[in-house]
């Protein structure tokens, strides 16, 4: 089947890096050529990064960022390689971790995270 890898760039300790994205299509048994920013605000170390693709192709990712100590989301255009803006799930001031994400057969997502 199609898939999406979400791994964090800049991890050298000299930069924060970035949240970035992979499509693999089984039909062409090819992974995009250029992968895509997810999150290019650099903001900090991200972590508990998982994505989960709904059967439209749309692929969503959840992910922690340490700068903002936040749980994120951000979604894909369906079958696309391009990344909406990120948004916080977790409340203003309380911390988000451990996420996770999932996708129905309708399309419907599920994200669950600790908050602490």
């Amino acid at each position: 089947g199609d898939g999406v890898a979400v791994w964090q760039t800049g991890l050298d300790g000299l930069s924060t890096g970035e949240l970035r994205a992979a499509r693999y299509t089984a039909e062409t048994d090819v992974w995009t050529p250029a992968p895509a920013p997810i999150d290019a605000t650099g903001s900090g170390d991200l972590g508990f990064m998982n994505v989960a693709i709904a059967p439209n192709g749309l692929a969503t990712a959840v992910w922690s960022d340490d700068a903002t100590s936040e749980t994120m989301v951000a979604s894909s255009e369906p079958g696309g390689n391009t990344w909406g803006t990120p948004a916080a799930l977790s409340a203003s001031g309380r911390i988000g971790i451990l996420s996770d994400i999932a996708s129905d057969r309708d399309g419907n997502m599920v994200a669950v995270y600790q908050e602490m």
